[in-house]
């Protein structure tokens, strides 16, 4: 039975990850799967790796706050758990972790896809010319440029995220933007950046400043503000405000009916057919020469996308896009994001598809040939099977099919280009 979501209408920052109603929720059904787990020892095996995957989460991200929250530091859902575990581990102090941290950023390819999803939101879809602006300015260390467009986006995003409010982010407190059921929730997360944020500096500050005043910025009365730390945390801050719109968001949609015992012995069964898939599991490439190779469902998905593609029927691209991101962003936004992306900045000229990589379950990936803005070179695109729910399904199942994986044209290129 339906209940409404365990929430007030200004949630309370969390103590902890384990605080989260979905990590919650996940605790409750990972009891129930070690209670099922009786009758199966391969239930029993994935509990015990569920359990360490929730542990990890828990442990990584209450780490990460205790090292780098007081520093202004959010971790928020585009962080990848095991690099920052990873440099939590093999930093030797808070400022060590925090050098390592900025590197992540500074990483061309990450930054530029983290930036690409949010285009998901209507707010910064409108904005993505003065996001790649800041990018740009990032790029060639013009941090004190880039800091002023990131602050001008995220105010005017908060303004326009919630219509009847219409309040900027200088304008909000700290019980506006509490995230709920979300890790930039945490109480050294957002809500806690933001009281720095709205500091006011109303006289003039002349030595060298770490933090995002965002007052005495916008004013110059900060006037030596001009390093990559102020400039990365102002990413950080920009990324934790999109996940805070989209916790947001979630909160007010009504929750999923619970899973009850048919529930549960359907996911056992599925779970047999994903443990004997995986065991049968074996790699294999597929080249242009095989006989079946025009007849594999993947190459017969990347060549329709291709085509698409070079056509520049951007709505038909549209359907290799995993279907919960279209419902979640909507039709019109999901094809202005394609044609944003594709129409200008990659013209593809000319392609022919050479090979198909089965080298994962549930995961292939086609290569090309191709000539993207008049330079030849080569294209990998990475595929997964899923339902319409984003679930990974195995190949073949019934109203499943292959989807883009990553969704940022420019992950489609090979690294050795």
């Amino acid at each position: 039975m339906a209940t409404s979501h365990p929430m007030s209408p200004s949630p309370t920052p969390y103590g902890s990850v384990r605080d989260l109603p979905t990590f919650q929720q996940l605790s409750q059904q990972l009891l129930g799967m070690k209670a099922l787990s009786l009758f199966s020892s391969e239930l029993r095996a994935k509990a015990a790796e569920h359990q360490q995957l929730l542990d990890h989460l828990v442990s990584t991200v209450d780490d990460f706050y205790e090292q780098l929250g007081a520093r202004n530091w959010i971790f928020h859902a585009l962080l990848s758990t095991k690099k920052v575990r990873l440099l939590l581990d093999e930093s030797a102090d808070a400022a060590e972790a925090e050098e390592r941290f900025i590197a992540l950023y500074q990483d061309h390819r990450t930054l530029r896809w983290w930036i690409s999803t949010l285009n998901r939101q209507p707010g910064f879809q409108v904005r993505m010319r003065q996001l790649r602006q800041a990018l740009n300015h990032y790029e060639d260390r013009q941090f004190d440029s880039c800091t002023l467009h990131l602050i001008a986006v995220m105010d005017g995003f908060v303004n326009d995220f919630q219509p009847a409010v219409r309040k900027g982010l200088h304008a909000r407190d700290a019980e506006d933007m509490t995230a709920w059921d979300s890790v930039v929730g945490h109480h050294m997360g957002l809500t806690h950046v933001l009281k720095t944020f709205n500091t006011s500096k109303k006289r003039r500050v002349d030595e060298e400043v770490f933090e995002v005043f965002r007052h005495g910025i916008v004013h110059g009365t900060v006037v030596n503000f001009n390093n990559v730390v102020v400039a990365t945390k102002t990413w950080n801050m920009l990324f934790a405000v999109a996940d805070w719109a989209t916790a947001t968001t979630k909160a007010a949609e009504p929750p999923e009916p619970q899973a009850g015992w048919p529930e549960a012995i359907q996911g056992l069964q599925e779970l047999g057919r994903r443990s004997r898939y995986k065991e049968g599991f074996a790699a294999r490439r597929l080249t242009a020469d095989a006989p079946t190779f025009d007849q594999d469902p993947v190459t017969s998905r990347a060549r329709a996308l291709l085509e698409a593609w070079e056509r520049r029927q951007w709505g038909k691209v549209m359907a290799f896009l995993p279907p919960k991101d279209v419902q979640r962003m909507g039709t019109r936004l999901a094809i202005q994001m394609i044609k944003d992306t594709l129409s200008e900045d990659l013209v593809l000229n000319h392609w022919a598809l050479t090979s198909v990589d089965y080298n994962r379950p549930y995961c292939a990936d086609a290569e090309a040939a191709a000539a993207v803005n008049g330079d030849d070179g080569l294209l990998r695109i990475r595929f997964s099977n899923h339902d319409a729910h984003g679930t990974i399904s195995v190949p073949g199942t019934p109203d499943t099919d292959w989807y883009v994986t990553l969704w940022t044209p420019r992950q489609f290129f090979s690294a050795d280009n």
